[in-house]
């Protein structure tokens, strides 16, 4: 009993301290709200990523063109 008692308790605060870690390197409300991925060289705007500006006739590979409307992850790349 003590030894399940005990594997919660350091999964909990496993997760805790994931979530913390998570938060800190994903999360910026500003970067989210308009920001450009270097990484991956797309425009972010109220979290997700735009389509690139190339026209429609061009068969361009850009990763927002590609991932356009989808959620953006925030990283340190975004600037």
């Amino acid at each position: 009993m003590a030894y399940a008692y005990i594997s919660v308790v350091i999964l909990i605060f496993y997760l805790l301290e994931m979530e913390r870690l998570t938060m800190r390197t994903y999360i910026d409300n500003d970067k989210a709200k308009q920001s450009y991925d270097y990484d991956k060289q797309a425009w972010i705007l109220d979290g997700v990523y735009v389509r690139c500006g190339h026209p429609e006739t061009m068969d361009c590979k850009c990763y927002d063109k590609v991932h356009a409307g989808e959620v953006a992850t925030i990283t340190e790349h975004c600037k």
